[in-house]
């Protein structure tokens, strides 16, 4: 792959994953999903949509008793393996991450 290609790539993968996070992370702070920024810029879809997944990620066990909350990959990617099952597991049972981890993240 080009080089020039690849970097653009790179780069729609970082703002996408920061906008997803950013919508976990107001989901997990009371906001609703119309207070998305992105949403009447018609310029900013990735954004948009990414953080519409990250406030829905949160809100998953919504959806019925078979539905877990999730962490979303940019998230978890933030862990090495052996912390991502743990920190994964702890937002599954309890529905918050530790005070450290969002630090980390943030």
């Amino acid at each position: 792959m080009c080089q020039a290609y690849e970097a653009e790539r790179s780069l729609i993968c970082s703002i996408e994953s920061r906008a997803t996070i950013n919508g976990f992370f107001a989901a997990m702070d009371g906001k609703l999903r119309h207070e998305n920024p992105h949403i009447d810029n018609p310029f900013h879809t990735y954004e948009r949509d990414a953080w519409n997944h990250g406030w829905e990620c949160f809100y998953n066990d919504k959806y019925g008793p078979e539905h877990k909350k999730l962490l979303p990959w940019a998230i978890e990617s933030k862990f090495n393996y052996d912390e991502r099952i743990i920190v994964r597991e702890y937002f599954q049972r309890t529905g918050k991450l530790k005070a450290g981890w969002r630090k980390r993240i943030e």
